[in-house]
């Protein structure tokens, strides 16, 4: 019933994006049109088992947040220059299923991960242990609940428009502030940033750098064009973030159901539980975690003791600690604080350092990325191709995947292998008559 509902539900939908954790074998054998997308965030678990260095990291996901294709060349190329092996490591998986240069500008979506199916997860994570009803109750009043608290977040809006879309809005206005913008005097516009620079078509709402297409949102050389010619730049932006397209979006509810009292179900439709079998070991109740996950957040704030002066609180005498102290029938000595032994000022109001994130923020690096030296690479021209979509295929890549080692042989269903066994037995019986016939 699964997989029929999926089959019938992914035909049903055209042009749409799919996020796929699972019946990724299903997807593949229906001929439709929607956008497969692989989530970067499990794409880098998997890579950064054999390339954990932080720069090749930074990189990666530069390579995944590329929206057009030259910059994406560009990443590659400074990648290689650090391992060509990595690079084509991470060309092993399909380039248009994770990176932004090459994916659809229907959906005005240009995430990478996958971390709402997670989160989704983990927010369920106390009703998935309870009994199939009492679950679905629990996460059928959890959304209902949550549908009436985003509905009214709508009132603390400043804008007109999302707080994470007026985000992105801002550094895109930041951005465009460095830009130098020319005009042919019809409809199309030469932007300018340093050695980059991209051409923009207000009559079709498109760029070359292709953000604009993707995010809806004006990017930093279209907010340039748009100022030229003293336009709203909030009206360009895409309907997809507004408070009507928001409020509409919660606002199907879902209806309140009685106690179990009132329900009439019959002894014919009454489901009954399969019978318990006990399975070996203890039941896996924790997803499965990255490898050294816990030991990475750990050592961004470990203190190493390596070079660091120890001091008995004993004897007073360095080297050695209480535990080892020699004159352990000696007075002790009053306590010294920290500061006073090592003249440290510490201020009374001094934060706690903020945990780092593990996945580099694409805001913090987006500026950044921007403002670091580009050497000059002559002229190129970013045209405008692309399908009905707005997505394309990787052409002429400078470095080319991995290849395979070994082949793995396809899985064996339990028929195949009872039918392989019958032809074996028929051969064996075949061998032992004409044996016997000839004896």
């Amino acid at each position: 019933m699964r997989r029929e509902y999926i089959h019938n539900e992914a035909k049903s939908t055209m042009n749409s994006t799919l996020f796929t954790m699972n019946e990724q074998q299903l997807h593949k054998q229906t001929n439709n049109n929607e956008a497969r997308r692989f989530c970067m965030r499990h794409i880098e678990s998997n890579w950064c088992s054999k390339w954990r260095e932080g720069q090749l990291k930074k990189l990666m996901w530069w390579c995944a947040w590329s929206c057009y294709e030259e910059e994406f060349k560009d990443m590659l190329r400074q990648m290689g220059k650090l391992s060509e092996t990595a690079v084509r490591d991470l060309l092993h998986y399909p380039v248009e299923k994770w990176c932004r240069s090459y994916f659809d500008t229907i959906c005005k979506n240009g995430m990478v991960d996958n971390n709402f199916v997670e989160s989704f997860n983990s927010w369920i994570l106390e009703a998935r242990h309870k009994a199939i009803i009492g679950m679905l109750e629990d996460i059928r009043i959890k959304v209902m609940n949550r549908l009436k608290k985003n509905e009214d977040k709508v009132g603390t809006w400043k804008d007109e428009f999302s707080p994470d879309c007026m985000l992105l809005y801002h550094d895109f206005r930041d951005i465009a502030h460095g830009c130098t913008v020319e005009f042919n005097g019809d409809s199309g516009f030469e932007v300018t940033k340093g050695e980059d620079r991209h051409t923009v078509s207000l009559h079709s709402k498109r760029c070359t750098c292709r953000a604009w297409d993707l995010f809806g949102i004006p990017c930093p050389h279209a907010i340039k064009a748009i100022q030229h010619t003293k336009r709203d730049l909030l009206k360009e932006i895409s309907w997809y973030y507004s408070k009507e397209s928001y409020l509409i979006t919660y606002s199907y509810k879902l209806q309140p159901v009685k106690g179990r009292k009132f329900w009439k179900v019959k002894d014919s439709h009454a489901i009954e539980p399969p019978p318990i079998v006990k399975m070996p070991d203890k039941p896996k109740v924790q997803r499965v975690k990255e490898k050294n996950k816990a030991t990475k957040r750990m050592r961004e704030w470990k203190v190493s003791r390596k070079d660091s002066n120890v001091r008995c609180r004993k004897c007073g005498e360095p080297n050695h600690n209480a535990g080892s102290c020699r004159k352990p029938n000696q007075d002790t000595l009053p306590e010294v604080s920290l500061s006073q032994l090592f003249n440290i000022e510490f201020v009374d109001d001094e934060e706690d350092p903020q945990i780092k994130h593990l996945i580099p923020s694409e805001r913090e690096t987006r500026i950044e990325m921007r403002k670091r030296l580009q050497k000059n690479i002559g002229t190129r021209v970013i045209p405008f191709v692309r399908d009905s979509t707005g997505a394309s295929a990787p052409k002429d890549l400078p470095f080319s995947p991995r290849k395979k080692k070994s082949q793995k042989r396809a899985a064996t269903s339990g028929n195949q292998l009872e039918s392989t066994k019958e032809k074996k037995i028929e051969k064996l019986k075949v061998k032992k008559a004409s044996a016997s016939a000839q004896n």
